[in-house]
């Protein structure tokens, strides 16, 4: 281990050495940690098979959904970098605590939103209170990884958000089936709010853990860190990846009800066993990225599974549509587990709260761009030819992945499949 904890309320809860759930990764503050993303990441997977139906109640057409969708992403795009970066100066525990309460205030806002304007500034408060709680918490996750190890932890964490987002669906479908639209924004203010207190209760702040090293204060600015292609590579995976995966989320919805006659219940189903067994496969395979060759694996799953998208429109079955996702599912999570791996190696470089934000604002460029140009196609040619669009432009962004891969090979020290 890099770091031993005091005593503290984690031994009063039983979480004395080895997690006796996590074996060989750090005790107490890591499945708080876990537990923290975990709430978050529900909140947001309530909402998720509702919002698209809500917007339109308001008068929402395609392209105006494509915005409310955006919207949450491009405040994220704005603060993540610079979250990340004062994170690796201050104190994480502030950003977490501070961005959970913020997520239980705006769920309240959603209930009062009367047009889609109300509603697209609602969705960018929240993408900006988003920007202070995973991303920071991964970087806390990084500075208690040992090396060689970054597959395995990162990995293994990384579980709580898909939890997170598969139950979440799953829970606000039926919510909605049963008590209304109204009930998925309540719920999301209840965990969020449980999740403020676990953060608030049980986090340490990093100085309360000894043998924790925190970063030097001065670090590379984000043009030199930008200068490397080995940002850049793991940047264009995140954007279009995000890309892809948002006109399943964000549009599936549209299209299952429509043409496979699927209830909201049933689409929140979907939607939790796809985004389920992407994070268990991640949390099965994770240590084999410090183990084996990580550019196969990347290869591997950022090709393949947007591939599959375009596949989605020609299914005529609910379960044969399950199948589909779970294969791209399984696929994307291959390669992101070496893609995670990776970014915690460089992220002792430029300090993790820095990286980990410059990788979650290529994400949510990707949320940004997915959803307007999504939304447009659909007004023009109908929701089916989002998953034709949406699956080229996945692999044109595997291309562009690849190619900074290539360009960073030429980088003195570097191979993508260096396993420490």
């Amino acid at each position: 281990m890099i770091c031993k904890y005091p005593r503290s309320r984690f031994q009063s809860l039983g979480w004395q050495g080895e997690s006796r759930i996590l074996k060989g990764l750090p005790p107490g503050i890591f499945l708080v940690l876990f537990l923290c993303a975990f709430a978050s990441m529900l909140g947001i997977g309530i909402i998720a098979p509702i919002l698209p139906f809500y917007a339109q109640k308001l008068g929402a057409s395609g392209i105006w959904i494509g915005i409310i969708f955006s919207g949450y992403s491009l405040t994220r795009v704005a603060f993540l970098p610079i979250v990340g970066r004062i994170s690796d100066r201050k104190e994480r525990k502030v950003f977490i605590v501070w961005g959970l309460f913020l997520y239980a205030a705006v769920s309240l806002l959603y209930i009062l939103a009367r047009s889609v304007v109300d509603l697209s500034i609602i969705r960018m408060i929240h993408g900006a209170s988003s920007a202070m709680i995973l991303p920071v918490v991964q970087a806390y996750v990084g500075d208690l990884t040992p090396r060689g190890k970054e597959g395995l932890y990162i990995n293994t964490f990384n579980v709580s958000a898909f939890l997170g987002m598969g139950f979440g669906p799953l829970l606000g479908g039926a919510l909605t089936h049963a008590y209304g639209i109204a009930s998925a924004f309540y719920a999301l203010c209840g965990v969020s709010t449980l999740g403020m207190i676990l953060a608030i209760w049980l986090i340490p702040v990093r100085s309360q853990i000894r043998g924790l090293i925190i970063p030097d204060k001065k670090r590379a600015s984000f043009r030199q860190m930008l200068a490397d292609n080995r940002i850049l590579a793991i940047c264009a995976y995140r954007a279009s990846r995000a890309l892809w995966r948002r006109g399943i989320i964000a549009f599936l919805p549209l299209y299952a009800v429509p043409y496979l006659h699927m209830s909201l219940a049933e689409i929140g189903v979907l939607l939790s066993v796809y985004l389920l067994f992407g994070g268990l496969i991640e949390g099965a395979i994770g240590w084999i990225a410090d183990r084996v060759r990580k550019m196969p694996m990347i290869l591997v799953g950022s090709f393949a599974a947007p591939f599959l998208m375009a596949f989605i429109p020609l299914v005529k079955y609910p379960f044969l549509l399950a199948v589909l996702l779970v294969a791209m599912a399984g696929l994307s999570s291959v390669s992101r587990v070496a893609v995670q791996a990776l970014g915690l190696q460089i992220g002792r470089n430029y300090g993790m709260g820095s990286v980990m934000g410059l990788y979650s604002s290529a994400m949510s460029l990707g949320g940004i761009i997915g959803p307007l140009v999504f939304g447009i196609i659909m007004d023009l040619y109908g929701v089916k030819s989002v998953y034709f669009a949406g699956s080229l432009m996945g692999i044109l962004g595997s291309f562009w992945m690849l190619y900074y891969f290539r360009s960073a090979r030429h980088q003195v020290g570097f191979s993508p499949d260096t396993h420490t």
